[in-house]
């Protein structure tokens, strides 16, 4: 299944370009980017979010989703 990159990633910057510490607006963005599988980009966001909020739990869960689907990309396009 191929799914569009081009909406969650043009949200994404336009959210760490608009509203970098907005933790909420960052939660949406990374939600946004994980349903895309951009799971780099969701990872980098939920990073950033938790620089301005460290103790935020729903940040900490996207971080590790976002981590558990880089690991489980298959490293061929048959497999």
């Amino acid at each position: 299944i191929r799914t569009n990159i081009i909406a969650p990633v043009a949200v994404s910057r336009m959210t760490e370009s608009l509203m970098p510490a907005n933790v909420q607006a960052q939660i949406k963005s990374a939600t946004m980017l994980l349903i895309g599988r951009q799971f780099e980009l969701a990872r980098v966001v939920a990073e950033r979010a938790l620089r301005h909020d460290p103790k935020n739990v729903v940040v900490q869960v996207l971080r590790s989703n976002a981590t558990t689907g880089l690991l489980c990309i298959p490293l061929h396009a048959d497999a």
